[in-house]
Formats: structure tokens, C-alpha cells, sequence
């Protein structure tokens, strides 16, 4: 009775990308499929959360599917892991919340969840993008590499904090972090992290 409320959905993607996309969930030790659905999910949820926005500051009664609705955006970086972004930019007021908040989730003061959700209601930013500014602050703070993706403002503000709330050590691991995230995301071929880069070779000369 269950497969009567499914649909098969087919579609053709370019070689590289689907190889690529594979060869990502596997290192992520990600089902594809399931990676699929939780992409569909996440974009479902944020173009209804972008339309409903929309619809309320125009005072709209009903749909119109001439109105050209903003249903964000959702930039692959690799299987599962992807940099999502809202009708809303994240400013460094943003930034600085979603750090402290990613704080409190290490020091085992919050769940994942509920930074998530705390960072999301006191900024207004996604919540897809509140969870990838705590998981970028984990791994960072471990030096392990990392796959979300955060603003150049976001990487600058998490290192140098990270240098000034958890002393030289944490910081040479936050650097080899962002470094191995560089490099990752270089060799998707999707562009290059120059930015990032810049910004990493500007705090390793300031040492």
C-alpha cells in the first residue's frame, strides 16, 4: 500500500557530476538516494518558508504563479553537504550570534538542535545555514575538514575568535581545517576559494 504514495522521478544529469555526486556520498558514507530526498525536503520546506514571507509582506490573498517567487538557493558543494542561502544575508550581526551559539554547542550546553533553532530565531538566518555554521565550528575547533560552506566573513570572524576564546592551539587546528575544506572544495571543480585562501594566508602571517 506504502509504494501507492510514491512517484519515480527520473531526470539526466551530466557524467562528471553524477560520478562526482557518488563518489561524494560514498566518502560521506551517504545512502544517494537518501541524500536526494533530504535535498528535495530541505528546498521544499525553504521555498514555502521564502513564499509565505513574500506572500505576507505584500499582503497577496492566495496564489499567484505569476509573481515570480524567490525560492532561494541551494549551492552543491558535494552530496549532502550544501551551502544554503534564504532571501536573507547573513550579516556579521548573523555571524556573530551563530558563533556564540556554536559554542554553547560544544561545550555541551545545547544540542545541535537547538543552536540550530536558537541561532535561526534571534537572526532570522536559514536554518540549513544556522546548522552548516555549527557543524563549520565543530570540525574547525577539532581540525578535521570540513564540507558546508560559510561566508568569507563567517570563516574570518570563526578564526580569529577561535584564536582569542580558545588560545594557538584550537586556532592552528581551525586553520588546518579551513585549509583541508580549501582544498576539498577546490578539487570539486565547481571554482576556486580564493577568498577563503586570502584570508587564511593574512591570519597565518599576523601569527
Amino acid at each position: 500500500m506504502e509504494s501507492e504514495n510514491k512517484v519515480q522521478i527520473k531526470f539526466s544529469v551530466e557524467r562528471e557530476l553524477a560520478e562526482k555526486f557518488v563518489l561524494a556520498a560514498k566518502l560521506n558514507k551517504d545512502n544517494s538516494v537518501h541524500v536526494l530526498k533530504q535535498l528535495m525536503i530541505q528546498y521544499v520546506r525553504d521555498s514555502f518558508s521564502n513564499a509565505s514571507r513574500d506572500v505576507s509582506r505584500s499582503s497577496v490573498q492566495g496564489f499567484n504563479s505569476n509573481q515570480g517567487i524567490n525560492f532561494g538557493e541551494v549551492q552543491s558543494s558535494s552530496a549532502g553537504n550544501v551551502h544554503r542561502n534564504s532571501n536573507t544575508k547573513i550579516t556579521s550581526e548573523m555571524v556573530k550570534i551563530a558563533y556564540e551559539y556554536a559554542k554553547k554547542v560544544y561545550s555541551g550546553n545545547l544540542t545541535r538542535q537547538e543552536g540550530k533553532l536558537a541561532i535561526s530565531k534571534k537572526t532570522g538566518m536559514n536554518p540549513g545555514s544556522a546548522q552548516d555554521y555549527i557543524t563549520c565550528f565543530l570540525a574547525m575547533i577539532e581540525g578535521r575538514e570540513y564540507h558546508r560552506t560559510m561566508s568569507n566573513l563567517g570563516t574570518e570572524y570563526f578564526l580569529e575568535n577561535i584564536k582569542k576564546d580558545f588560545g594557538e592551539r584550537s586556532f592552528q587546528l581551525a586553520i588546518e581545517a579551513t585549509e583541508k575544506h580549501i582544498k576539498y572544495y577546490n578539487s570539486l571543480g565547481y571554482g576556486q576559494l580564493k577568498a577563503k585562501e586570502d584570508i587564511v594566508k593574512k591570519l597565518k602571517e599576523a601569527l
